[in-house]
């Protein structure tokens, strides 16, 4: 009864309550969208060219498909489309700029697949895998996806869809005589995305290198201590449920494997389990999340939902704080799946291999149910 009496009440709502508001309130946003697009001198491009990648880091871009459909059932045409383009293509020519800059190959193998999901449409791993990470470049792709954004706008650049961009998009642009145009807006963001991060916005990891190895000198010289060397080792499964391909995953940050290897698992109860002896090296106070080194030089991110860091810790119990050791099997958390249900997210599991490059190989060692104690993944040195 209870999924009868639910949409029941919620299609009786949907129609004559919340559509007719929201509706009310789509029309308030179409008008104040159409109003940023039509400022003069390509402002309006150049205002949302350059937060439209802030935007993605919230997680909340996807808003933005209403507003594109708006676009094209009010005018027939899309001006959003190429304006997100010019945005995107600058995160990706970032990304481009530090693989080739960077003579560190795990970089260089991390930055140019990231790349290419950017102009494929997806630039999560961009940003989180590289651009972030070195800060400049990230920042500085927003400037020139402003200025790519202002020349979309300045040239009248609309596409005659949605949901696809840079190359896929070029499609939007075949048969509307913008063809030309759109090539023109995507070629002076990628330059300038790639120009101001190759000149200023990245520095390879030399020096850093130098300062951990002084680090690890010091260490050893004070403490006696010396850095453990990376060994084979199995991973446990930090929940028990059905274990998901990470390919699977609902999410391109994991799924792409820009954050590294690992495997998913769709929990039946809600605790998280240390996968093996390790330090918590970060203990998010959200308690979603958690991220471990192994006695043996494993770097783990143990994720618990996809954008479940939006519920700020609502239905998360963490046992743990960072710098605490645990021993495999120890409880690091809980959570409530059915809190992450009526949040409308997705409780699907994540424990991914951060420093995966470091290995011969990182490959899944579980399929099917899995249970606490269960392995995981198989990690070669």
């Amino acid at each position: 009864m209870t999924p009868f009496v639910t949409l029941l009440v919620m299609s009786i709502l949907g129609l004559f309550v919340i559509g007719p508001v929201f509706h009310v309130v789509e029309n308030y946003i179409l008008l104040g969208t159409k109003a940023i697009l039509g400022l003069p001198f390509g402002l309006g491009g150049l205002v949302i060219g350059g937060v439209h990648q802030l935007i993605v880091v919230s997680g909340v871009h996807h808003i933005f498909n209403l507003l594109e459909v708006q676009l094209l059932a009010a005018d027939h045409v899309n001006p959003f489309n190429a304006i997100i383009t010019a945005a995107m293509t600058a995160q990706g020519a970032a990304t481009v700029a530090v693989g080739v800059k960077t003579k560190n190959p795990k970089l260089k193998t991390l930055a140019f697949p990231a790349a290419l999901s950017a102009f494929l449409g997806i630039t999560e791993p961009a940003i989180f895998g590289v651009n972030l990470r070195f800060r400049k470049p990230f920042f500085l792709s927003l400037i020139a996806g402003a200025i790519g954004g202002g020349l979309a706008s300045i040239l009248g650049l609309a596409g005659t869809g949605n949901g696809i961009t840079i190359i896929p998009g070029t499609m939007l642009y075949v048969g509307n005589g913008q063809l030309l145009q759109y090539l023109l807006m995507v070629a002076v963001s990628f330059v300038l995305g790639f120009a101001l991060t190759y000149m200023f916005g990245y520095e390879d990891e030399k020096e850093v290198a130098t300062e951990v190895a002084t680090e690890r000198l010091v260490q050893e010289e004070t403490t006696g201590d010396l850095p453990v060397a990376r060994q084979d080792e199995t991973i446990l499964t930090p929940v028990e449920g059905e274990v998901v391909a990470l390919s699977d995953v609902n999410d391109p940050v994991f799924s792409s494997g820009a954050m590294g290897q690992g495997i998913a698992v769709k929990p039946s109860q809600g605790v998280v389990y240390a996968p093996a002896d390790a330090e918590v090296t970060i203990a998010f106070a959200t308690g979603h999340a958690y991220g471990l080194k192994t006695a043996n030089g494993a770097e783990l991110l143990i994720h618990v939902g996809i954008d479940t860091v939006t519920m700020n810790g609502e239905g998360f119990d963490q046992k743990v704080a960072q710098g605490d050791k645990v021993k495999a099997g120890d409880v690091l958390g809980t959570f409530d799946s059915s809190k992450i249900a009526a949040a409308g997210l997705d409780d699907t599991t994540m424990i991914i291999v951060t420093n995966t490059a470091d290995y011969t190989s990182v490959t899944p060692a579980a399929s099917g149910t899995v249970t606490k104690g269960d392995a995981a993944i198989e990690v070669k040195a």
